[in-house]
């Protein structure tokens, strides 16, 4: 100490200035008493400064505490637990108290950063998304809702990611209607029969009926062959996807006289017999 009233700390190999006042404010921890006695009963470093055998990072914040009163610590701080020990060391009651709500405010926070994080990266099939976890939880009857609330485990990808193993690519969809309630999908969409496939996987009743009423509102621009069987009665034979059957038997509903037949290779379904008062619609 010099006769400004500085003095001069060693604290394990960190060096601070202070003065006594401040050590000797809380008269009843280690500090304040040591600090209220003679000073030729400090240890003192040979470059004469008070040494203190104690972690000299963490007295940064117990400098700062004697200074101000209050625990000042970055967000999250993670050597909470080390300075509880210096704390009880120093026996700064009040400090140790303050370390402890602290710590379990923090606990508390990390906790559910880990089960809920606001911010979910998936990977999908091999695509990548981002969004918010309220998103994917929206619809409580769905899978993903099962999936991201913690009630099912959840596999992850080498670089933590979620992982989905379904078609990525149709993800996009999905997690759009989730966004937004609604369901906007390319002009001659070709893929509502896998698309309707992925809504049944993720339990999601709602895309599912938005899939069934885009298909029907969509009936004018799929892609189907029509076929003159017959050139005597006319009669015509259209070949489509499932999907494209469903939402013209939706449409067209008595006037659509049919006998569906699913050829395995191809998977379309063939409307045989079909009436020219049909035929005009198409």
């Amino acid at each position: 100490m010099d006769q400004s009233g500085a003095v001069y700390l060693n604290v394990g190999g960190n060096f601070y200035t202070t003065t006594r006042e401040v050590l000797k404010c809380d008269q009843e921890s280690v500090i304040g008493k040591m600090f209220s006695q003679n000073p030729s009963k400090w240890t003192i470093d040979r470059n004469g400064n008070v040494f203190i055998d104690r972690d000299g990072s963490l007295f940064r914040y117990i400098l700062n505490f004697l200074r101000v009163g209050a625990l000042i610590v970055p967000t999250n701080f993670p050597e909470l637990d080390m300075l509880l020990e210096e704390a009880r060391f120093y026996e700064m009651k009040k400090l140790e108290e303050e370390i402890m709500q602290l710590r379990e405010y923090f606990s508390n926070s990390i906790s559910l950063i880990l089960i809920m994080p606001q911010v979910v990266q998936l990977n999908v099939g091999g695509s990548l998304y981002t969004t918010s976890r309220s998103v994917l939880t929206k619809d409580a009857g769905s899978k993903l809702y099962h999936m991201l609330s913690g009630n099912m485990p959840n596999m992850v990808d080498t670089n933590g990611n979620v992982f989905i193993d379904r078609d990525g690519k149709l993800f996009r969809y999905i997690l759009n209607f989730l966004r937004d309630n609604k369901l906007v999908v390319p002009l001659k969409f070709a893929e509502f029969d896998l698309l309707l496939a992925e809504a049944e996987y993720y339990q999601l009743k709602q895309l599912k009926e938005a899939i069934l009423e885009k298909m029907i509102s969509n009936v004018d621009i799929m892609e189907f062959v029509m076929i003159q069987c017959d050139t005597r009665t006319g009669a015509y034979e259209v070949k489509a996807t499932k999907t494209t059957v469903f939402a013209l038997y939706k449409k067209f509903g008595k006037d659509l006289h049919w006998h569906p037949r699913v050829e395995t290779l191809s998977d379309v379904i063939s409307f045989k017999d079909l009436d020219h008062d049909f035929i005009s619609h198409l």
